[in-house]
């Protein structure tokens, strides 16, 4: 008898030829754009169908000596991309996908400045489309919030200057205010964007070697693997969080800082939080309480060895 062969459909391709080394590109969340960073200099394509990619545009007015180091689409606000630059500073920019002649495809909605003695990578908020983190090179993590039009971005920071670089940061797509980074020095620290003066998670040595990437899992909720230059990957439920994290609207989010905020914070063991739908814890948080130890430790659940040094997890 002959043997049934799964039938998969037709792989097709398409190849662009950047004509320069591109050092990273990053999809938007239609997959309809990408862009290509090469050195200093941005090229943004559309893609029309599996085989056909179409030039949009360029920017070239990149900082002086500097090179594109991490490029993300907006999850919110599609068309909306942001550009690090070795230097430390960041570019947000439009582009609108079909333009008229009357109006550009590419415009610049806000920069940074040098904030940073350079930027390694970035992460837009998952529901606001003016606010991003960015992981820089001096150790520290900051939050840049434009909303207001024609004012400087209000900075928060996150980190003491002069420890090891902050080599990856992601928000979490589950709770819009949390953030996790990890470091040069092995170090995993998760984050309330509210609450800069403490982490709520910090270990110290997650991996044996530099940390280079972290991701949060797109289905679990307090759940996210990280990549190391050790050659492994581990994944790490974090669900401790659950029980000093309270979720506030936004009128609270605007007023942080309040007396009453942090009064919930404390009081944030006491309260019943009930998880997600669709999400499936893989520890018991409610077994744990550790809110008024100093550091809280995440559970390693899963260590998987590779044959190289894992670059980026996404």
């Amino acid at each position: 008898m002959k043997p049934q062969i799964s039938q998969y459909p037709k792989v097709v391709s398409s190849i662009y030829d950047v004509q320069k080394p591109a050092q990273t590109i990053a999809v938007s969340n239609t997959q309809r754009l990408a862009a290509i960073g090469c050195s200093g200099e941005v090229r943004i394509v559309r893609i029309d169908s599996p085989t056909g990619i179409t030039d949009m545009c360029n920017h070239s007015d990149s900082p002086a000596n500097s090179f594109i180091t991490d490029l993300t689409w907006s999850a919110v606000d599609i068309g909306k991309l942001a550009i690090a630059y070795s230097n430390g500073s960041i570019l947000c920019l439009n582009v609108a996908e079909k333009a008229s002649r009357q109006s550009q495809i590419l415009t610049e909605e806000w920069t940074s400045g040098r904030v940073s003695s350079g930027v390694n990578r970035l992460s837009w908020h998952p529901r606001d489309p003016k606010v991003i983190a960015s992981a820089n090179q001096d150790g520290i993590v900051r939050i840049f919030d434009f909303r207001i039009p024609q004012a400087a971005a209000k900075v928060s920071s996150f980190g003491q200057r002069g420890f090891a670089a902050t080599r990856d940061i992601e928000f979490d797509p589950f709770h819009a205010d949390v953030f996790a980074e990890v470091s040069e020095n092995g170090s995993l620290k998760v984050w309330d964007k509210r609450s800069p003066s403490k982490p709520l998670i910090n270990k110290p040595k997650a991996h044996s070697g530099p940390i280079l990437t972290v991701s949060w899992s797109p289905c679990w909720e307090w759940v996210l693997a990280t990549g190391s230059k050790d050659k492994t990957v581990k994944l790490w439920d974090v669900s401790e969080c659950n029980a000093s994290y309270v979720e506030k609207n936004e009128s609270e989010v605007n007023n942080m800082f309040s007396s009453a905020v942090q009064a919930m914070a404390n009081n944030a063991a006491n309260l019943s939080i009930s998880p997600s739908r669709n999400s499936t814890p893989i520890a018991n948080s409610s077994t744990k309480s550790n809110t008024n130890s100093d550091s809280i430790e995440p559970v390693l659940v899963n260590t998987i060895s590779t044959s190289s040094e894992v670059a980026r997890l996404r």
